[in-house]
């Protein structure tokens, strides 16, 4: 599916224009399940892997700046699983969960990946993150 076109998506204070053929959603934690397994189950929902960037070992996540993602144009989601709260970016927060919640119309939307009461990046998690995410719009 090739799309030429820009959209603007209004939802959930979202002023930023996205152009749906560089539209991606990134996921940021560490992970209980393969990359591999990550990619079949997006696919599931028409989400294809060049939509996808997932930041999932030690050292990419403590390098990450989260500011990165301010008014980003290609990002519609942020899913965030376990991750260490002394991470780039949070400010006086006490993690960039919190800082990007605090600031969440200059950011992609956030989505967390529990499990009972756990940030966990499982199928589960992943599947209900994904069901409530603005990329999955843009693939269905």
């Amino acid at each position: 599916m090739k799309y030429n076109h820009l959209i603007q998506k209004k939802e959930d204070n979202d002023h930023i224009f996205i152009f749906p053929n560089r539209a991606k959603l990134m996921i940021l934690g560490f992970s209980q399940i393969s990359k591999n397994d990550i990619f079949l189950t997006l696919k599931h929902y028409g989400i294809p892997s060049s939509s996808i960037e997932i930041i999932d070992e030690e050292s990419k996540i403590a390098k990450f700046d989260v500011n990165s993602l301010m008014y980003s144009q290609t990002y519609t989601d942020l899913l965030i699983g376990p991750i260490k709260h002394s991470m780039k970016g949070k400010g006086d927060y006490e993690s960039i969960i919190e800082y990007v919640k605090a600031n969440q119309s200059s950011f992609p939307k956030l989505g967390l990946l529990f499990v009972n009461g756990e940030l966990k990046i499982t199928k589960t998690s992943l599947k209900a993150a994904v069901e409530n995410s603005k990329i999955i719009r843009l693939f269905n």
